[in-house]
Order: C-alpha cells, then structure tokens, then sequence
C-alpha cells in the first residue's frame, strides 16, 4: 500500500465518493456525480486549477475564480469538512489489505486512461499485487456468462492453464462460472491474474482462499466502487469496459445475446478497444456465433492446445488476419530456436515494467515494438531527449529517433513549453 496519496486525490475522493460519509445525506450534501464532475474539472480546467484547489482556497476564491453559487460552494465545503474522518477510513482500508489510486496519481495505469479516455474510473480500489497493472507482459482478457456446460468449462480451463504456461496475464471480472474457471486455472498453474470484480472489495479480501492468493503475488484485484458494495447488476455491466481496457486480447468462452458477457463484447466491438476472439466449434453456443458475425475472431480448441506456436503470437497474427488453418498443421513440431518460450518474474516486490515482453518470436515485427515497452515506463513523468537517453543508457540521437516514432504513432506528446515528452495517456487528463 502506498503511504500518502497526492492532494489532488484526496479532494477528489472528499467531492466524489461516499468514504467517511453517514449512509443517508440530505440532496446538497451528497458527493458530485460523474456529470457534475465533469462540468466542475472542465471550470477547474479553464481555470488552470487542479483539484487540490479546494483545500488550498476559501470558499470565497472558489465562488470568484470558478463562478459558483452560494449553494454549490456550501456543498463543496461540507464535503470537505470530513477529511479527518476520510483520512482514518483510508487507514482502516489499508490495514485490510486494501489501497486505492485515481486518475491523478502516476500509478493509474496508463493502458486503461489510454483505452478508456474520459470513461476511465475516477477512482480505483485494489489488493494484491499492484505491479501487474505495469507489466510488459501480454494480457488476456477471458470472459463467459455464468451458465456452464462440459465444452465451456473444458475449454476456459485450458485456456487457463496455457495462459499461465506462456506468462500471459489473465484478466477476468470474477465472475462465477467460466471466469473463475479461467483464472483457478491459472493461478493453480502459477500463473497471473488480474480480476476486475463488480462488487466492494472488503467482503472479498476476508475470505481465506483469497488472501492465500494474494499472499503469493499472483493475484490482482480491482473495482471501481467502494469496498463496501454490494454485488449489483449495473455495477457488473459498468465493470466490462474495464475488463477490456486492461486487456490486449479477450476471449469469449461463451455467451447468450442477453447478458453481461454480451453487452461487454458488443461494447468492445463497437469501440474496438481490443481485438475480440470468439471460441468457435462443436456446440458452440448461438450467442458465440452471432457475435462471430458481428466481427468476433473464432478461436477453437486445437488453437489453445497447439504446440507449434504460440498462443500470444497466434493472437497477433490472427488480430492483422495473419494466421490461417495451415498454423495448425505441424502441431507436433518443437518450438523453434528464434521463438523461446521467455521466462519472467512478477513477484510482488518486482518494479513496475519488469515484466519481459514475449514478441521475439515474430518475424514481423516492427524493431520499435521491443523498446516501446520500456520507452513507456520511462515516459510515465516529462523528459527531455538528453534525459531518455540517459535512462535507457544509449546515446541522444538513438533517443531522439525512438521519441519520433512514438510521436508519429502518437504514443506521446511534446510538452511545448519544456520541450519534454510523455506518455500521450498520461498528458489527456491535463487537469492533474
């Protein structure tokens, strides 16, 4: 658990959550909803103010600088009044387990502001292993409705444990059923998941199968709402996006076209956050297949299973339209010398970034692709070219390339005034 978080995520967890709140507040005494945050950052934004603003000023410089009525600036200062009680609540959070970023610390991760834009999470819970939110690592996001069947079941547990073999990162919502098959899977084979659930963490985090799993560092668990929550049909649905946003491939074990499972995939479809597979096959469900026609890629048992190649780079291929049934064919051949099967280590004392990046095996791959993880890490803060260079121990020029690059895939942004660069994620929420 981080120690201290910045002053800017401390007002922004006083204006916009309910910690340390009475369970029933009068209507001008409730925390800002999503739009009415919206509206109050974009003033704070046109006002070259952060949200720390709120602690440093009077209600009188609010009321000016910001042009707010009386009323709206008393229910800014009730919310602020409890930050003493805000602050014990954190502490209590913290001795179970349980650590919370926003959009205002450097420790968001990057690829889901990136995905997600302005429908990232304000405000997230975790526990666990944090560094899996920065790992170079390829992760899978596996999804499937509760209802089981043998086909599902069989295939989402191998999908598990091939998963854990290749040191792909196993993203889930936690959900009964496949899901949790998925990533039992995985983590009974020493693998790495992340699990995104739709309830509060506090009832999750007590139960003792759980903590032995967090206990190894192979377990992340995420939610955007508080720990105290209860499981909630709208809040599961809000949760898919998240899913995806932390994922580089998702996989849909299985689906009917009325569920949480299909709304996530269809949403994901639409805004093509990641490439979407979809298992395809004997009995595969009509919901698998319609969304096969929507676009979904069709994957199949013999894919998961297959020794030739592998699954991350089988992923890639067939994400570019690539990969074609010829892939299987020599199932039985060893992989080869220019395609190993890299070893990593993600304890949860490891650096952020530490995690190695599995792309040696493809022969197509652009050369900027094996330093742009690393590139990344390092551009989480401002730097000039002379100051990358010295990060990555090469010479300013070798830097300057690379840095032109990422601009031209617009990966990062030049900070005109200090002619510095970023992590184009990072400079979209100006606000902090």
């Amino acid at each position: 658990m981080k120690e201290r978080l910045s002053v800017d995520s401390v007002a922004l967890l006083l204006l916009c959550t309910s910690l340390a709140l009475p369970n029933r507040q009068a209507k001008n005494q409730k925390p800002l909803t999503p739009p009415e945050w919206d509206k109050l950052s974009q003033r704070l934004r046109n006002s070259q103010l952060h949200p720390q603003a709120f602690l440093k000023l009077t209600p009188a410089d609010w009321m000016t600088t910001l042009g707010m009525d009386a009323a709206e600036s008393a229910r800014i200062e009730f919310l602020l009044s409890r930050q003493s009680k805000l602050l014990v609540e954190l502490e209590m959070l913290s001795s179970s387990g349980i650590w919370i970023t926003t959009l205002a610390e450097k420790d968001y991760p990057a690829k889901l502001k990136k995905r997600l834009g302005p429908k990232s999470p304000l405000v997230l819970f975790g526990s666990g292993n944090r560094n899996l939110l920065f790992s170079s690592a390829t992760s899978v996001a596996v999804v499937g409705s509760g209802k089981v069947d043998e086909k599902s079941a069989h295939f989402a547990e191998l999908l598990g444990r091939r998963c854990s073999k290749e040191d792909l990162i196993v993203v889930t919502g936690g959900a009964s059923g496949l899901e949790t098959i998925a990533q039992n899977a995985s983590l009974q084979n020493g693998g790495f998941v992340i699990s995104i659930v739709p309830e509060g963490l506090a009832v999750t985090v007590s139960k003792k199968a759980i903590q032995e799993q967090l206990l190894t560092g192979k377990l992340l668990l995420l939610s955007s709402v508080l720990p105290t929550t209860a499981n909630k049909t709208f809040n599961a649905t809000a949760r898919n996006k998240h899913i995806y946003g932390l994922s580089d491939y998702a996989v849909v074990v299985s689906t009917t076209s009325k569920c949480g499972t299909w709304s996530g995939a269809t949403e994901n479809l639409t805004h093509q956050w990641v490439p979407l597979f979809v298992r395809d096959g004997e009995e595969t469900p009509e919901g698998n297949l319609q969304l096969l026609s929507l676009g979904g890629i069709p994957i199949t048992d013999p894919v998961v299973c297959m020794r030739q190649e592998r699954l991350a780079k089988w992923l890639h291929k067939s994400s570019h339209g690539l990969a074609d049934a010829e892939s299987l064919g020599n199932s039985n051949k060893p992989n080869s010398p220019s395609t190993p099967s890299t070893a990593r280590t993600l304890s949860a004392d490891s650096p952020p970034g530490s995690g190695q990046c599995n792309v040696s095996g493809q022969s197509h791959v652009d050369a900027f692709d094996l330093i742009w993880p690393t590139l990344q890490s390092v551009l989480q803060t401002p730097r000039t070219k002379k100051e990358v260079a010295t990060a990555l121990n090469v010479i300013e020029r070798q830097a300057s390339l690379w840095l032109e690059k990422a601009l031209q895939n617009k990966d990062v942004v030049r900070l005109d005034k200090t002619h510095k660069y970023i992590v184009a994620a990072n400079q979209e929420c100006s606000l902090f």
